[in-house]
């Protein structure tokens, strides 16, 4: 049994892809007899600073708040609650997921303890500030030990750090394997499916606009958007603009359960990306159903998505590179479905979470024999 504290930027009822592996994770490492304590920043939902998660604590800071405001009297306490955190709980571990405006406050309490530390990289590190000594350069430094959740986000660690290419490794998400078996692909009426934020980096405007190239040839094609954002209206105009605002559902915000009954709707799924996506858990959930996705091919998603297996990768900023790969997995259904069942025992291998708890246990074993034991985790404030 091991004491693991597990930070992370937000937790449960925050309902993002962190948020979704940081529940898969703990609940799993609590199951295997593992002692948990959750931290976390105060998110959009109003929770009390101590609380549980099926019997997990978890603790809350304002960490988002305190940078924002650039208030040194708050980012100064909470920094010394973090500390007497630390030493009450007396981890073996402490296991960060990298957020920006927590960073700081990993770097500044985490180093301090004894307990080893791991920072897991779940996002792209594109645009942020990568100097000698910036946070992250700084944090990725004093990690003993870095893990990505692709291969592309781990290369630009390393080029931001160098030291860390013996102590750094890929662990890729993993999910529980949906008990239901996937539909039957429609094929009377095909749909695509995109699911995710509404935001202007999601490319959803891409797919709006394949759609319209494939209606021609496609009639009966419809697109459902599955999720909500700063880009909802916009993406509503473009469809009517197009013409085709009635071939394109607007689905809007759903739970985490629902997820996988709306995924049996579509024949494909779309993640038209236009940012480097570290990881993709909807190219997993998509996968794990049994759909074929199209996908740009940028970052982790060429990691996630089988080229010609599982689904097609695109050129970003590519309606035409979209609505191609459609139309060809749509001209085929005996392609098709075999690529959805490849995907599903794709996903069966590579992205079970047994085997992501797996690999960071191996890791959280390693790193505990290799420092002082319990009892001597003394933290600076």
């Amino acid at each position: 049994m091991m004491r693991i504290l597990y930070w992370t930027p937000l937790f449960w009822p925050e309902a993002g892809g962190i948020e979704v592996v940081a529940q898969n994770m703990v609940t799993g490492l609590r199951d295997r007899g593992h002692k948990l304590l959750v931290m976390a920043s105060h998110g959009s939902t109003l929770q009390p600073d101590d609380t549980t998660y099926e019997g997990i604590p978890i603790r809350r800071f304002h960490f988002w708040q305190a940078l924002s405001r650039r208030d040194p009297s708050l980012i100064a306490a909470i920094r010394r609650e973090i500390a007497v955190l630390i030493k009450d709980f007396q981890p073996d571990v402490i296991h960060c997921n990298f957020s920006g405006y927590t960073a700081y406050f990993q770097l500044a309490n985490a180093t301090a303890c004894q307990a080893p530390l791991l920072i897991a990289l779940h996002s792209s590190l594109l645009g942020r500030g990568t100097g000698a000594d910036t946070v992250l350069g700084n944090l990725l430094r004093a990690a003993d030990w870095v893990t990505a959740v692709s291969q592309s986000t781990l290369d630009d660690a390393r080029a931001i750090a160098g030291e860390i290419g013996g102590r750094s490794s890929v662990i890729y998400n993993g999910l529980t394997l949906r008990a239901s078996d996937p539909a039957p692909l429609p094929w009377a009426e095909p749909r695509l499916m995109a699911i995710g934020r509404l935001a202007f980096e999601k490319g959803f405007d891409l797919a709006i606009a394949a759609l319209k190239l494939l209606r021609e040839r496609f009639p009966r094609l419809t697109l459902h958007l599955v999720g909500d954002g700063p880009e909802r209206a916009a993406l509503q105009r473009q469809a009517s603009d197009l013409g085709i605002e009635k071939s394109v559902e607007f689905v809007g915000m759903v739970p985490n359960r629902m997820i996988p009954g709306l995924l049996k709707r579509a024949t494909i799924v779309l993640i038209p990306s236009r940012s480097r996506e570290s990881f993709s858990l909807v190219a997993v959930e998509a996968a794990q159903m049994g759909r074929p996705v199209v996908a740009t091919a940028a970052g982790g998603l060429r990691e996630v998505v089988r080229e010609g297996e599982t689904g097609l990768l695109v050129e970003l900023e590519s309606p035409q590179a979209i609505a191609t790969a459609v139309g060809t997995l749509l001209a085929d259904p005996q392609r098709t479905g075999k690529m959805g069942n490849d995907a599903r025992e794709w996903a069966r291998n590579a992205f079970g979470l047994d085997r992501m708890i797996d690999e960071y246990e191996t890791v959280y074993r390693r790193l505990a024999a290799a420092k002082p034991q319990v009892g001597s985790n003394e933290v600076r404030p």
